[in-house]
């Protein structure tokens, strides 16, 4: 199998969110959360791995249709805040994940 290829306008995941997406690869399917996952923060690391996951997608999508030549309405507005975020998920993945109670 072949290395997976990051689009070159996207920067590379940092090892923060790296860390936290193999926390959540990890993850047993379950109804509740063992003390285990509760030491590891499971429950916020799968949220925060679907929020980041998401802006990635929705920045590559974007680019994909600049590329198709089309172009929408904000979408310009739309990847420059989602670029916004997606730094800011390199430099803590946490940050849209409220402290655990």
């Amino acid at each position: 199998m072949g290395k997976r290829k990051n689009n070159e306008e996207i920067s590379v995941p940092k090892k923060q969110l790296k860390t936290v997406a193999m926390i959540v690869s990890e993850a047993p399917t379950t109804l509740w959360w063992s003390e285990e996952d509760i030491k590891l923060d499971r429950m916020n690391s799968l949220i925060a791995c679907g929020q980041f996951t998401t802006c990635y997608s929705l920045m590559k999508y974007i680019l994909e249709l600049k590329k198709s030549g089309i172009e929408g309405e904000g979408m310009e507005e739309m990847y420059k805040a989602l670029k916004k975020d997606w730094t800011a998920f390199n430099k803590d993945p946490m940050f849209m994940v409220g402290p655990v109670e």
